[in-house]
């Protein structure tokens, strides 16, 4: 089937209620599949299938990470997402950040899921109404109430990586009473109302990149505060020439 479609979800009866408007919108040859790891990345190299789309759900929270890892083997695969409603529109920006084409919505209706399925079928990328208003939000750059500190960054950047409080507190050798007050305090920096936001506008101040989200695992680098300017021997050095004695 090289050119078709699969479509992978671990809710193979979604797919007998939803293939009308694959085939209506132009979609054929179209594969259902319950595999994942290496069952799926064998299956991906058998069928060739020009366009996949995954449930949401598909591998729960790590499915944006997931689909990262397929991208790596499988580099000019066209990735779609779609979301039966188990995913928040908070987070949907992160199927985008690893490389997925398009994210549909059922929960936005029949008529513009079709809509979204032309879209895709035609080239073109398509994301769903809440996930458009998550770009819009993102683009509006934050003001801050004051200067992030490097702690505070610290817990922002496994924020951002969806670290539990518990797990932050672990990684940080601090106490969870100490990571809740990082994270309010930051909410307050930032004025951000839900973790959701705080990932946002870490994202659209350029703090946390593409290649440094990896949502699994305990052991995680955390680089330098992007946000701080640090002192380097030579603007030190700068510095002392322009300093009056």
């Amino acid at each position: 089937m090289p050119g078709g479609t699969l479509f992978v979800s671990r809710k193979t009866a979604i797919f007998s209620w939803l293939k009308g408007a694959f085939v209506e919108t132009g979609f054929r040859d179209i594969t259902v599949t319950t595999f994942d790891k290496d069952a799926l990345a064998f299956q991906l190299n058998e069928l060739k299938p020009r366009h996949v789309f995954m449930d949401s759900a598909f591998y729960s929270g790590v499915t944006p990470y997931m689909i990262g890892k397929l991208l790596v083997k499988f580099p000019k695969l066209r990735i779609h997402i779609v979301n039966f409603g188990d995913f928040p529109d908070s987070l949907a920006m992160r199927f985008v950040f690893h490389g997925a084409k398009s994210y549909l919505d059922f929960r936005d209706g029949h008529d513009e899921f079709r809509a979204g399925l032309k879209k895709i079928f035609s080239g073109e990328d398509y994301y769903s109404q809440g996930v458009e208003a998550q770009f819009e939000e993102k683009n509006e750059m934050p003001k801050l109430t004051r200067e992030v500190t490097d702690r505070e960054w610290q817990v922002l950047f496994l924020v951002c990586n969806g670290f539990t409080e518990e797990k932050i507190a672990y990684n940080l050798a601090i106490s969870r009473r100490t990571v809740d007050t990082h994270i309010s305090n930051l909410h307050n920096i930032l004025d951000a109302k839900k973790g959701g936001d705080l990932i946002r506008k870490a994202l659209c101040l350029g703090w946390v990149k593409k290649e440094h989200l990896c949502f699994h695992g305990a052991d995680i680098e955390i680089p330098h505060h992007p946000g701080r300017k640090r002192a380097t021997r030579s603007n030190i050095a700068e510095r002392r020439k322009t300093i009056n004695f």
